[in-house]
């Protein structure tokens, strides 16, 4: 459940001041590559990092992560190969805003800068609850009046010019909230069953502002592994054009399965394509193997964590049928030399240190380890 873990999607998770750098739409590109290797015409990943206790492993499709000959040499490792080729399919497809990935977790932690940084463009906003925004002059670009900023997608942004909008959360920008908190009118305007449901929902508090109230901040990181956008400094999500709905709940990852179960409804019925969950539930019931089955009639997939405790046991949301199982992964580590001193980046063998001691015992190598927290056994 952690999001420092590879389980749902991986993301970088730096915490970063607010850049102009950001680029959304984030095009596909045949160049597109792990760098590396540095090919003729090499475009690097957005936001690469050099070395590997960083985040390359995460997505690289080459072994630069890897300096283990029996890693290297052996067909059933992948030849070292540690990631998840993300650079190789956003040859193809980097995404697209209509995809909307709803995360059902702890909310979202509207006070938190570097997050917003990631996601302030890229939360999922219903126009059947909200107002066309008053552009500045000349006014919108385009044909669609929602689009401000000519980005191609509502969101938050296309606001920071209406008079009637301010930053009423007082963190520096118009975001999500401040619409929720400017327009809910207690109406159900669009009549889908939901008042007000500018962005998200609440299951946890039964309101209308999925806002991580507890400063949890997992939802958050789960937000940013999937979607935070390229190219702005900060996070980088798997799916950086897909847009992310945020829907609470639980104060944790851990929830109560009924609230659960209500946010799957509340996703497939308010136009998401996807399910993202890392949590575990309390409890079990039969409304919860029900709202699966609805995802899964509707076509929507429910992406269920195997759970980090480490335990044999079954894990509900993931154990339900339909729901698709996933596990975490994580870097087997680079360590520090003995006595505190750096052979290149750190150390996988003892032969890479002077003195020829790594700090820690030398593991076993595998970019396919299950991460020891993850649950086993049958799900």
């Amino acid at each position: 459940m952690h999001y420092h873990s590879l389980a749902v999607a991986a993301g970088l998770t730096l915490f970063i001041a607010f850049s102009a750098r950001a680029e959304f739409p984030f095009r596909a590109d045949a160049n597109r590559c792990d760098s590396s290797g540095n090919p003729p015409g090499c475009i690097p990943l957005p936001n690469e990092m050099s070395g590997c206790n960083g985040e390359m492993w995460k997505f690289a499709s080459t072994s630069v992560c890897t300096t283990d000959p029996t890693v290297l040499n052996s067909p059933n490792e992948l030849f070292g190969v540690s990631g998840m080729s993300v650079e190789i399919a956003w040859r193809l497809e980097t995404g697209r805003p209509d995809v909307v990935i709803a995360v059902l977790d702890s909310g979202i932690k509207w006070n938190d800068g570097g997050a917003l940084n990631d996601l302030r463009n890229k939360f999922y906003l219903n126009r059947g609850e909200l107002p066309v925004p008053q552009c500045a002059p000349p006014g919108p670009p385009g044909p669609d009046p929602y689009d401000c900023n000519g980005d191609g997608v509502l969101n938050a942004p296309d606001y920071d010019h209406d008079p009637r909008v301010s930053d009423r959360n007082g963190n520096g920008v118009i975001d999500p909230e401040d619409l929720i908190l400017t327009f809910s009118d207690g109406v159900d305007t669009d009549g889908d069953g939901y008042v007000d449901n500018i962005a998200g929902w609440d299951f946890f508090e039964n309101d209308n502002d999925p806002f991580d109230e507890v400063q949890f901040g997992h939802g958050t990181g789960e937000a940013k592994d999937s979607t935070a956008e390229a190219n702005n400094g900060g996070s980088l999500g798997t799916c950086p054009n897909c847009m992310v709905m945020p829907v609470r709940v639980g104060d944790s990852f851990v929830a109560e399965v009924n609230r659960f179960a209500q946010g799957v409804v509340f996703a497939v019925d308010t136009g998401a394509a996807v399910i993202q969950e890392a949590l575990g539930t309390l409890n079990n019931s039969a409304f919860g193997q029900q709202a699966v089955d609805y995802a899964y009639r509707h076509g929507v997939p429910v992406m269920a964590s195997a759970a980090d405790e480490d335990s044999w046991h079954h894990n509900y949301p993931s154990n339900y049928v339909h729901a698709i199982v996933v596990n975490s992964i994580r870097d087997f580590g680079l360590k520090t030399c003995a006595g505190g001193s750096r052979s290149g980046s750190g150390c996988h063998l003892d032969a890479d240190c002077p003195g020829g001691a790594c700090a820690d015992p030398v593991e076993p190598q595998s970019w396919l380890f299950i991460d020891g927290c993850t649950n086993f056994g049958g799900n």
